[in-house]
């Protein structure tokens, strides 16, 4: 994974290439504090899926609305395993990986 450039069409090639993209930003999808988000996949359009690593929950943005509010991204280069998995466990741990290999 490496940082790179706030780029609505970047995000969206690694996206269709199965490679998930780290954004932080606030306000919009992010809420009102800053916060991460994990983009997995496109859900055609200029929809992405977004999923909330500390909840696990996961919700659609438009990708260009979620640009506009992203301060930092963060590109990977190889394949997800199609399932992230929130950072915290129920217990409030760490969680972040399972069967020990990384979720992105």
């Amino acid at each position: 994974m490496t940082q790179g450039p706030n780029s609505s069409g970047m995000v969206a090639r690694n996206l269709n290439k199965g490679q998930p993209v780290v954004l932080m930003g606030k306000g919009g999808a992010f809420g009102d504090g800053m916060h991460y988000m994990v983009a997995d996949k496109m859900n055609g359009g200029s929809s992405v899926n977004l999923v909330d690593p500390y909840t696990g929950g996961s919700k659609s943005a438009n990708l260009g609305r979620l640009m506009k509010n992203t301060s930092s991204t963060v590109y990977s280069f190889g394949r997800g395993s199609g399932n992230i998995v929130s950072t915290q466990s129920a217990k409030g741990n760490t969680a972040g990986e399972e069967n020990g290999e990384h979720q992105w």
